[in-house]
């Protein structure tokens, strides 16, 4: 094949992969932080720098584009990380500790909870959350009806009971009453009429107004690094 033709053949590859390059580069760059962030002011961790949670990925950016070419080419079985490490869980819960959480992401690693998982994810922290959004919860808020369509009524009975609610599939009523992590200091009402409104909790989530479960326990925010 003429070196005129292969060239043109080429061209729309090369094209995209040297956009691809100085897009890696601008978005590694220190100037290129608020592209990486992009919840701007909604954004929950708009306080915090980037390495805080975000880690360098080993290697020049050179070597990482290099390893994930190898991957594509078949010669590597994983992806390299461009630019820094995907956010774990363990860095999650470094700052947002929680001892008496109610929800615990290892309860979900169950082989019972398999069809949850594969639905929403409940086992890592990104499955409802993300953390560069200013919202408290990605996912619909319906969510409890996945594990709690049989549920044991408490003593004393609530009013309407559970069982009463589940068999109306009036599962928005759910966090009216229940922190799901239980990282307040909340006590969950016995009568539904004692809960906080649908649209009081929905504006919650959206991350417009402030929690209707009360106060924060102590301690749950605490800064990678510092003295537990």
């Amino acid at each position: 094949m003429p070196t005129s033709d292969r060239l043109r053949r080429q061209a729309p590859w090369l094209f995209g992969l040297a956009a691809s390059l100085v897009v890696l580069l601008a978005l590694t760059a220190d100037s290129g932080q608020a592209w990486r962030s992009p919840g701007g002011q909604g954004d929950m961790h708009d306080n915090r720098e980037c390495g805080l949670c975000h880690e360098p990925a080993p290697g020049t950016l050179r070597q990482q584009v290099q390893a994930n070419i190898q991957y594509w080419l078949g010669n590597r079985d994983t992806p390299a990380a461009i630019g820094t490490i995907p956010v774990t869980d363990a860095a999650c819960l470094d700052c947002h500790r929680m001892p008496w959480d109610e929800h615990p992401i290892n309860d979900f690693l169950d082989p019972s909870y398999a069809e949850e998982r594969e639905l929403f994810g409940p086992h890592t922290c990104a499955g409802c959350h993300d953390h560069h959004s200013g919202v408290n919860l990605t996912i619909s808020g319906d969510y409890c009806r996945h594990c709690h369509e049989e549920i044991d009524e408490p003593e004393p009975p609530t009013r309407p009971t559970h069982q009463r609610l589940v068999a109306d599939g009036r599962w928005e009523t759910c966090l009216q009453c229940h922190d799901f992590h239980g990282s307040h200091l909340h006590e969950a009402p016995l009568d539904l009429t004692e809960a906080a409104s649908v649209e009081r909790v929905l504006r919650y989530l959206d991350g417009a107004e402030e929690s209707p479960y009360g106060e924060l326990r102590e301690p749950y925010l605490e800064e990678r690094g510092a003295p537990r």
